[in-house]
Parts: C-alpha cells; sequence; structure tokens
C-alpha cells in the first residue's frame, strides 16, 4: 500500500515541524507538548480543501477594450502626464512602454473598474 502525494506531503510536514525548535506554551490546566500543537495544525489543515473555490467571471474582452477605449479617450489629463494609445490592446496600438503601463494602471484602468 503506497501513500498518496497529500498523505506524504503531511507526512513530511509532521516530521519537519516536530524538528522545529518551537518551544512549549503552557496553558494553565496543563501543559502542552509541541506534538499536541503539530497534530492540531495537522488537522486544522486536513479538514480544510486543498484548493480555493473557483469562481468563474464571465466577460467578453472586446467589451472590456472597448470600455477602456472610451475612457481612455473621455479622460482629460494634465499636458505633463503623457498619454497612452487611445487604441490600447489593439494590434495597431504596438507594444506599450513602462510609463505607459503606469498611466494606465494609475490613472485610466481604476476609472472604469
Amino acid at each position: 500500500m503506497t501513500l498518496s502525494d497529500d498523505e506524504e506531503c503531511l507526512n513530511k510536514l509532521r516530521s519537519s515541524l516536530l524538528c522545529k525548535n518551537i518551544g512549549l506554551l503552557k496553558f494553565k490546566s496543563s501543559r502542552t507538548l509541541k506534538i499536541d500543537y503539530v497534530e492540531a495544525l495537522l488537522n486544522w489543515r486536513c479538514a480544510k480543501p486543498l484548493a480555493a473555490p473557483r469562481e468563474e467571471h464571465l466577460f467578453v474582452v472586446a467589451d472590456v477594450l472597448g470600455h477602456i477605449h472610451d475612457v481612455i479617450q473621455d479622460t482629460s489629463v494634465p499636458s505633463w502626464l503623457g498619454s497612452v494609445p487611445s487604441n490600447f490592446g489593439e494590434v495597431s496600438a504596438g507594444t506599450i512602454k513602462a510609463d505607459e503601463w503606469q498611466l494606465l494602471v494609475m490613472v485610466y484602468l481604476p476609472l472604469p473598474f
């Protein structure tokens, strides 16, 4: 009988935690050993799902890009701020530079979202 990958990982975690010098935490009623904490931690982790549930967000990329294009065209910014291609995301816009990415992230993208 072979161990599954999950059980093997938990066994490695258990042995690695037991080797750590975390010291003893004392409660008023009784003395608690490190093994008690390791077991409690592993039991808690085993009760949790292995991965977070995936939430599916359905959206159409063309609609989102169209909305971003509208925001870029309709937003008034100071002349010293620079500009980004109004057709951002299209092949004809080319590759945008680092300062243009910064403007998109800091100025234009927060507005529609």
